[in-house]
């Protein structure tokens, strides 16, 4: 019928490991076209025990498959962040070199929601909503190339990123998406995306950092991250946008 409420998959908050997780590698390249559907109530506890934590529906690992998302709705998923750069209350994506990029068109995130998992020294909260993490096996010439994820018309309300651990080295921040590779976000909508756990932090509803490795892995080099027709409307925080670089 076109409407994501016709086919619901329900996590029903029964503490299970999210819905999904994408990692297919060459030398397959497949192509996955997911619309028209509704991801709700689903967990990831912030084990690694497949491969990766973070993101409480989804994760996309470092896959070869390319895929596009349509008038899909992502509600009320939670993850628990272990380390560093595994959050993502709804969607984690680590992003394979030379591959085409995960695409969300028409995508609803709603009342997702990132925390720590612990006090480790690195559980922070990132990405109420998504999480990309950088570019780790580099990219195939100048980053600033590399082809990038997509948000298009895309709306984001009540996602939070929340964060309650005493370790000084612990962060948090982009209550709808944190991005540390290339990101384009256009026509979308972003509303009341917040912050819990007090304290005093990042707090930005986009966090874009984009980033890949070096060859030698020493270094990481900035790419690029681009905003356009977009709409903020009462997101709490201590920005609405971050933008940093890595050089």
């Amino acid at each position: 019928t076109g409407d994501a409420g016709d086919v619901v998959f329900d996590g029903q908050n029964n503490g299970k490991q999210r819905f999904f997780i994408f990692q297919r590698r060459d030398p397959y390249n497949d192509k996955i076209r997911i619309e028209n559907i509704t991801f709700q109530n689903e967990f990831h506890n912030g084990d690694s025990n497949d491969g990766t934590a973070g993101g409480g529906a989804i994760a996309i690992v470092s896959t070869t498959t390319e895929l596009v998302f349509t008038n899909v709705i992502f509600r009320k998923n939670t993850a628990h962040q272990p380390e560093y750069h595994q959050g993502g209350g709804a969607v984690q994506i680590q992003l394979s070199k030379g591959q085409k990029p995960p695409i969300f068109i028409n995508c609803s995130f709603i009342e997702n929601r990132v925390a720590n998992k612990d006090n480790s020294e690195w559980a922070n909260a990132f990405g109420g909503a998504v999480c990309i993490q950088p570019g780790w096996e580099g990219s195939q010439g100048d980053p600033f190339n590399e082809q990038a994820v997509i948000f298009d018309q895309c709306y984001f309300e009540g996602n939070q990123a929340h964060l309650n651990n005493p370790n000084n080295n612990s962060n948090r921040t982009g209550s709808a998406i944190q991005s540390m590779a290339n990101t384009i976000i256009r026509n979308s909508v972003f509303v009341n995306n917040h912050f819990g756990g007090g304290g005093d932090f990042s707090d930005a509803t986009l966090d874009l950092v984009p980033q890949y490795q070096s060859g030698d892995g020493g270094t990481r080099h900035s790419g690029r991250a681009i905003l356009i027709n977009n709409t903020f409307h009462d997101n709490p925080g201590r920005n609405i946008i971050n933008f940093n670089s890595s050089d």
